[in-house]
């Protein structure tokens, strides 16, 4: 298998096993090597770090919903709703440690974090845990 075309390419389908190799391998990038770029990198290099990051994101993900028979511009809303839910539980979290917010807008953000949590777990159940289609589908 082409690597390039694996990691930076949005045609073509991608079994579960190889979605979660390169999924682990961003994680585990991540984890390892993000706290000691800002010593070895300036902040332009970072940067490109980050989109190359999370263009690989997208990419393996539109390739694994061609796989389930859909299509490749879900990757979009999905990548950025697990940005966006990054953000959003720390910005719950904080609140929650002695900010001073309405019932109301509490109310609020907990329905948001149980609906985000929803949508999650079965954009997580999709990509992680159903298979693909057997044999060809419009995707290849």
């Amino acid at each position: 298998m082409d690597y390039a075309r694996l990691l930076f390419s949005f045609e073509g389908r991608i079994n579960r096993a190889r979605f979660l190799v390169v999924q682990l391998a961003l994680l585990t990038f991540w984890f390892i090597a993000w706290p000691k770029l800002p010593i070895f990198l300036s902040s332009l290099w970072i940067l490109v770090v980050a989109i190359a990051m999370f263009w690989i994101s997208t990419a393996t993900t539109a390739k694994r919903l061609h796989d389930r028979n859909r299509s490749g511009f879900w990757a979009i809303p999905i990548v950025i709703l697990n940005r966006l839910s990054l953000l959003f539980y720390g910005l719950f979290v904080g609140l929650s440690f002695g900010v001073d917010v309405s019932i109301a807008r509490e109310l609020l953000l907990v329905m948001v974090a149980v609906g985000m949590s929803l949508l999650g777990t079965w954009i997580f159940i999709e990509l992680y845990f159903l298979m693909g289609t057997d044999g060809t589908n419009r995707f290849g």
